[in-house]
This record gives C-alpha cells, sequence and structure tokens, in this order.
C-alpha cells in the first residue's frame, strides 16, 4: 500500500482578537499623548519642550510595537516576522512622534509661515499627504514579497503599474495642489524635516524601518511558501496597512493638540 503524501493544511484564518488590539492600542496611545501634552502645557516655553517629543516616540514605540507584534501572533503570522514588524513600527513611531516633530518645530520656531488656511488644514493634508506615501511603500513591499509565491494569482503587470503609479500621482499632485489652497503641505513638512537637526537621524531610523517591515514581509513569504498559500502575506500586508493608518491617526491627533497650545505662526499673503 502506497502511502499518501502529506495534505497541505488550509490557510489559517485570522480572528478577530487582532483588531480588538489595534483598537486597544489606538485607546492606549491617544490616552498617553494626550496626559503627555497635559503635563507638557504648563511648561512656560514658547515651543513644545524637547521631553515631550522623546517621551511621546518612546511611549507610541513601546505601545505601537508591542501591539504590532501581539497582533502578528494573533492572526499566527510566524513569530520572527511579527517580531521583525513589531519593531520596524517602532522606528516608525520614533520618527514620526519624536525626531520629525522636534526637527520641525525646533526649525520654524519663532518663523512666519504663509498660508491661505488654518492650522487643522494644514495638519491634515499633511497626513493625508505622508500617509499615501507609506501606503505606496507597503504595496511595493508586499508586491515582492507576493511574486516569489509560485502559486500566487498573478497580476498583469500593467495593472500593478497602473496602481502604483495612480497612487505615487495622488501623493505627489495632492501637496502642489494643497500648497495653493492652504500654503502648506506635505513637501513643506517633509521639507522642513529632512534639513532639520534631526533629519539625518529621521532618514536613519525610516530606513531601519523599511528594512525590518520587508524582513518581515519576506520572512512571511518563507512561511507561505512552506504552506503554499499566499494569504499569510495578505494578512500582514492588511495588518500593516492598519497600523499605518492608526498611526497617523494618532499623529493627527498628537499635532493638532500641540498647535492648540503653541500655534503656528501663520500670516496670509496678500
Amino acid at each position: 500500500m502506497v502511502d499518501r503524501p502529506p495534505e497541505i493544511p488550509d490557510a489559517p484564518s485570522a480572528p478577530q482578537r487582532p483588531w480588538a488590539i489595534l483598537l486597544g492600542a489606538g485607546a492606549v496611545g491617544a490616552a498617553a499623548l494626550l496626559l503627555l501634552l497635559w503635563l507638557a502645557k504648563d511648561d512656560a516655553t514658547d515651543v513644545p519642550p524637547e521631553w515631550l517629543f522623546a517621551a511621546s516616540g518612546i511611549v507610541v514605540a513601546g505601545v505601537g510595537g508591542f501591539a504590532v507584534w501581539l497582533a502578528a501572533l494573533q492572526s499566527r503570522i510566524v513569530p520572527r516576522s511579527a517580531v521583525a514588524l513589531g519593531g520596524g513600527f517602532a522606528c516608525i513611531a520614533v520618527a514620526k512622534f519624536a525626531l520629525a516633530p522636534f526637527g520641525f518645530f525646533r526649525t520654524i520656531s519663532g518663523r512666519e509661515i504663509q498660508t491661505l488656511g488654518d492650522q487643522g488644514s494644514l495638519i491634515w493634508v499633511t497626513a493625508f499627504g505622508v500617509l499615501v506615501l507609506y501606503l505606496i511603500a507597503i504595496r511595493l513591499i508586499a508586491r515582492v514579497a507576493r511574486n516569489c509565491l509560485h502559486d500566487a494569482p498573478r497580476a498583469r503587470p500593467v495593472v500593478t503599474v497602473g496602481v502604483v503609479l495612480s497612487l505615487a500621482a495622488i501623493g505627489l499632485a495632492f501637496p502642489f495642489l494643497a500648497a495653493v489652497a492652504t500654503g502648506l503641505g506635505p513637501l513643506f513638512y517633509l521639507d522642513i524635516v529632512f534639513t532639520s537637526v534631526t533629519g539625518i537621524g529621521t532618514a536613519i531610523v525610516l530606513l531601519a524601518a523599511a528594512v525590518l517591515v520587508s524582513r518581515a514581509f519576506v520572512t512571511a513569504e518563507d512561511r507561505a511558501q512552506i504552506l503554499a498559500r499566499a494569504s499569510i502575506l495578505t494578512t500582514i500586508t492588511w495588518l500593516a496597512i492598519a497600523f499605518v493608518i492608526l498611526f497617523q491617526a494618532l499623529w493627527v491627533v498628537f499635532m493638532l493638540t500641540i498647535v492648540g497650545v503653541w500655534p503656528l505662526r501663520t500670516v496670509t499673503p496678500k
């Protein structure tokens, strides 16, 4: 009697708990940031204190990195991939909540910004443009990992190129339109950040984040090869997108509260 080859196990389905972890991390992160801002508002300075950004980066990196790692494990992602993904998002938190805003506010301290909109619109425009850039990066990383699977459905190159170029066009065109409408956009914010005293540090930390997130996808791809399933890559892709959106929402709350306490010096051009 010929032995039958072992059956390939079904692709694991992600339980609902990762999304509960996502919501819990958002609530804890928002509460922690608001607490830090409440403590910092009594600081007798004209600009946000330096410790605020350091503490915010550490808190969001700890809470967010742990939440990403735990959510990945709950989604049955291989542990090595979960660790890499959590580390990547911790690096993103350090850049987004510590280095970048510190460099931004230190550079514009005492400087007038010409704008046709209010402070809130400036932050929302910047948040949207930066979010599009993050989504493009995740899409490209996921696409490279998926192409390594033999049984993954192959999208036509023209479709993939069209999607990526469309996202890139939105991400690049929107800042220019926003600059006309509000006088400030993602390009302005990124230019200030990467030319500030923390610019090199921000770039290095974001590069480390890209390497770690890519490592997470590659490790997940190895697991998907063993199981002959592409659903693992789909799971980690949506998990990364969900936490990127969460981080961006926390950043909006963080920045709106900061400019509410320490307003930007905006002027309307005549």
